[in-house]
C-alpha cells in the first residue's frame, strides 16, 4: 500500500471533490480515505485553526499499483473551482507522501568536539552572552527525530496521535539527530524556549507528518523560528507515469508554510510570522536546494567550514535564492568527516542539519534584541562573508 497527500479547498468545489472521492473508495475498495489534517491530532488546536486555511489537506491509502493512476485521475476529474453541484469538484494538488530525509547522519549520545567551540567564536555567541542575552526571548520548535539527555521545555510525539503531547518528561529520541541539534541550539541560546516535535523514529519523516509537525509548531507551540533539518530532493520535470507536473507533485508542503506565515501573526497577536529555517541539503551538487530550502518562504541554510568556505556536500544552485545564508556545519574530504562540531558511537556529525541548527540559535539571540523584526529579512543583515561569493547567499550568519 501507498499513501497520498490531496490539497483541497475549503469550499464547496472541495467538498465535492471529497465527497467524490470518499465514495469512490467506499464503491470500488481499491483506496481508503484516512482522514483531515486538522483532525489528525484530536484535541489539539488545528481542529480550530487549519479549516480557516484556504486549503486543507487529506490523506488516502492506495494499491500500490494503482496509485499513480489515480493521482491522474484526481488531477483530471477535480478542476471545477466553481463547482456548487454534481461530482467535479476541485483539487489543487495530489501528490505521493513523499518522505523527507535528514541532513545529517543519526546516531547516539552527542558529545561536543573542539570545532564546536571554533563556530561559537566565529558565530560571535560569545559576545551575545557576555551582554547577557542568551535566547530568553525566544521560541524554537526543533522538528526532528525527538530529544533525550537535553534541557527542553516542552515536546509533542506526532508518532502517537492520541497522547501527542505528553510533555517533557516524555522525550526520546530512538535516532540521534534530534538530540545532536538540540545540543547545539542549547549551547548557543541556553535560556530560548525550546520545543521539540518529534515526527519521525527513523532518518526519514513522511510528508503529512512534516505537515503535522509545522502546523503543530505554528498553532500549538506558538513558535516562532522552526529548525527543519531536512530535505527531499528537488522534483523536476513532468511524471513520466501519472503525468503530474512538478508544482502539482510538491504543492503541499510550501502551499501551507505560506499560508502558516500568513495567517500567525493574525491568529496570535504580538507574535511575528514564522521563520522557517531550512538546510540546503547534502549531495554538494548545484542542481538547486532540496525542498523546503528551495521555497522561498523559507530560510535556507547552506554549511561552510572553519574557512568559511562551502562545505563539499552543501548542496547550492544557480539561481538567486533571495533568503539563504551559510552557518558552520563542518567538512568531508575522499568520504572521510575532517571537521565536526559534535560526534557520538557511531558517527562524526556534520552536514547542512548541523548549520541549520546553529543558524536557528542565533536566530534566537537576534530574536532577543529586537522583539519585533523579522527575522527572515534580519538574517540576510547579520553576516560576515562566505566564499565562494557567488554560492554562499548573503554570507555566514552570526551574531552582531
Amino acid at each position: 500500500m501507498s499513501e497520498i497527500v490531496l490539497t483541497v479547498p475549503n469550499n464547496r468545489a472541495g467538498a465535492i471533490a471529497l465527497d467524490t472521492i470518499r465514495n469512490r473508495g467506499e464503491q470500488r475498495r481499491d483506496y481508503l480515505y484516512l482522514g483531515d489534517l486538522s483532525r489528525f491530532l484530536p484535541g489539539s488546536l488545528l481542529t480550530e485553526y487549519l479549516p480557516q486555511l484556504p486549503a486543507g489537506f487529506h490523506l488516502i491509502e492506495v494499491r500500490e499499483e494503482i496509485g499513480d493512476a489515480l493521482i491522474r485521475d484526481f488531477l483530471g476529474l477535480h478542476r471545477e473551482p466553481d463547482a456548487t453541484s454534481g461530482e467535479r469538484g476541485h483539487i489543487l494538488s495530489a501528490e505521493p507522501n513523499w518522505g523527507f530525509s535528514l541532513c545529517a547522519p543519526p546516531g547516539g549520545s552527542p558529545v561536543l568536539q573542539p570545532a564546536h567551540a571554533m563556530y561559537m567564536a566565529q558565530l560571535q555567541v560569545q559576545q551575545a552572552h557576555a551582554q547577557g542575552n542568551q535566547g530568553a526571548c525566544a521560541h524554537i520548535a526543533l522538528i526532528d527525530t525527538g530529544a533525550d539527555g537535553v534541557a527542553i521545555d516542552d515536546y509533542y510525539d506526532l508518532l502517537d496521535p492520541i497522547t501527542y503531547h505528553p510533555g517533557k518528561a516524555a522525550a526520546a529520541d530512538a535516532v540521534g539527530h534530534g538530540t545532536a541539534l538540540a545540543t547545539l541550539i542549547r549551547e548557543v541560546a541556553p535560556q530560548c524556549t525550546l520545543t521539540v516535535i518529534r515526527t519521525t523514529d527513523s532518518t526519514t519523516i513522511p510528508l503529512w507528518h512534516l505537515l503535522a509537525g509545522i502546523a503543530m509548531a505554528v498553532i500549538d507551540a506558538q513558535a516562532e523560528i522552526l529548525n527543519l533539518s531536512l530535505g527531499l530532493a528537488n522534483i523536476t520535470g513532468t511524471c513520466t507515469r501519472c503525468g503530474a507536473s512538478p508544482t502539482a507533485r510538491g504543492f503541499a508542503l510550501e502551499y501551507l508554510m505560506k499560508a502558516l506565515r500568513r495567517m500567525a501573526s493574525h491568529w496570535f497577536p504580538g507574535l511575528q510570522p514564522p521563520t522557517y529555517v531550512a538546510a540546503t541539503g547534502n549531495d554538494g551538487s548545484g542542481q538547486g536546494f532540496f525542498l523546503p530550502a528551495r521555497y522561498d518562504v523559507s530560510l535556507a541554510v547552506g554549511s561552510v567550514n572553519q574557512k568559511g568556505q562551502r562545505s563539499s556536500f552543501s548542496t547550492y544552485g544557480s539561481y538567486q535564492h533571495s533568503n539563504y545564508v551559510m552557518a558552520p556545519g563542518g567538512e568531508k574530504a575522499n568520504g572521510r568527516t575532517t571537521e565536526f562540531p559534535v560526534s557520538d558511537n557511531n558517527d562524526d556529525y556534520c552536514g547542512t542539519s548541523i548549520a541549520a541548527a546553529y543558524a536557528s540559535s542565533v536566530l534566537a539571540l537576534l530574536r532577543t534584541d529586537d522583539s519585533s523584526a523579522d527575522l527572515l529579512q534580519l538574517a540576510a543583515q547579520k553576516v560576515s562573508a562566505a566564499s565562494p561569493a557567488s554560492v554562499c547567499g548573503s554570507g555566514r550568519i552570526e551574531y552582531s
